[in-house]
């Protein structure tokens, strides 16, 4: 079988490199510099989306439905999953890189979190949809706080792992 995939002549990172850009991504996501990110924006988020309908109208709230829903889904450019899944793709690379296979572990966990994503994702679009846009936010606080919760073990396994 022929290879086509093309050749880079750019030097490949080590897997000492390859260990140290995930250790740098799961301290952002554990440790953010401020609450709106990370786990923790996660969680701020869940809480915060409750109250929009006391800040918004309802075209405004209908924009931000369909924004979350952009924002996670592949249609606005994550991959899908709010690219858990390309991050996915990136630790079985990592894997191979490295030869350390729990890192498919971890691709495997964040497959699982980039679908439990895609499920809120589809909340949002039915709130964008639906004739009650305010009713359709309560379901999105359980399942984002149990994606924060998803999240944060992943992370720290993935960190305790590199």
């Amino acid at each position: 079988m022929v290879n086509h995939r093309p050749t880079s002549r750019k030097r490949q990172p080590t897997a000492d490199e390859v260990r140290q850009a995930i250790a740098e991504q799961a301290k952002g996501m554990l440790e953010p510099p401020i609450s709106n990110f990370g786990v923790k924006g996660i969680r701020k988020a869940a809480k915060r989306a409750l109250k929009w309908p006391d800040v918004m109208d309802e075209d405004a709230l209908r924009f931000t439905l369909l924004n979350a829903y952009i924002f996670i889904d592949a249609t606005g450019g994550t991959g899908g999953g709010i690219f858990r899944y390309m991050f996915s793709r990136f630790l079985r690379e990592a894997a191979e890189i490295t030869g350390d296979a729990r890192l498919n572990e971890s691709a495997d966990e964040f497959q699982h979190i980039g679908d439990k994503w895609q499920e809120v994702a589809e909340i949002f679009k039915q709130g964008w949809e639906a004739a009650d846009p305010v009713a359709v936010l309560a379901e999105t606080t359980a399942p984002m706080m149990e994606l924060a919760d998803l999240e944060e073990a992943a992370w720290t396994r993935l960190r305790e792992s590199v």
